[in-house]
């Protein structure tokens, strides 16, 4: 249809400029926000502060070339506490409950170290950033290993 529409020359105009897209339309503010803060912040912060929904924010910068980049850097206390808690026998999912961040992530950056934490026993109350660095500190695990 659409080339015999183009043979024929007929050129359809829709009541809104953005077709049947259903979703607010993208202004160059919008567009300008998305490309200034598009990898310096979470995206459901950003989502939450543009009142978009994520998968729009995904789909629209994927749309203008940008590349996220988001990642928070571990700092030299975490990278330490992954040492020591794999040292001491501490569950995955403890540790990324202790700093804060997700199983999936701490996997990741734990299996690209060469840490392999496997199945674990989980301890309640989960320990804390402090409990695990502490643990290091009393000299069962030597953080720089």
């Amino acid at each position: 249809m659409r080339w015999r529409a183009g043979h024929l020359g007929l050129r359809g105009t829709h009541a809104k400029a953005d077709g049947f897209r259903a979703g607010p339309v993208w202004t160059k503010t919008d567009i300008a926000t998305l490309r200034a803060l598009y990898g310096t912040m979470p995206m459901d912060a950003l989502a939450h502060r543009m009142g978009r929904t994520r998968a729009a924010l995904f789909t629209r910068a994927n749309l203008l070339g940008l590349v996220h980049g988001y990642h928070r850097a571990f700092t030299p206390d975490e990278r330490a506490a992954v040492r020591i808690a794999h040292a001491n026998g501490i569950a995955l999912a403890d540790l990324a409950t202790a700093l804060g961040r997700k199983a999936a992530t701490l996997s990741k950056y734990t299996g690209s170290h060469g840490l392999s934490f496997g199945r674990r026993e989980r301890l309640v109350p989960p320990p804390t950033l402090a409990t695990i660095l502490a643990l290091g500190a009393s000299g069962d695990q030597d953080p720089g290993s």
